[in-house]
């Protein structure tokens, strides 16, 4: 799994090139695509300009920056009572 950093400071360029990079670049029929977003709102935003784009949108899932570090604390076998001694 790698890791995709794109910063702009405008959601539609990010949009569009995140939509690029799913059709040029697709996943198997099975995997699962991760996409960090700042709001549950611009997960529906983006759901919807994507399936507009690309003309399918499946098999991503949404998480908020606390969440996906989280999982990869879990990932790492870290708990919460390792970090907050």
């Amino acid at each position: 799994m790698g890791i995709k950093l794109k910063i702009s400071n405008s959601l539609e360029q990010l949009a569009n090139a995140l939509g690029n990079h799913i059709a040029e670049n697709p996943l198997p029929v099975f995997s699962q695509e991760l996409i960090i977003t700042q709001t549950t709102g611009m997960n529906r935003w983006l759901s919807i300009f994507l399936a507009e784009k690309n003309k399918v949108f499946a098999n991503f899932q949404f998480l908020l920056p606390n969440t996906f570090i989280d999982e990869i604390f879990t990932l790492a076998g870290i708990t919460h009572s390792d970090l907050y001694q």
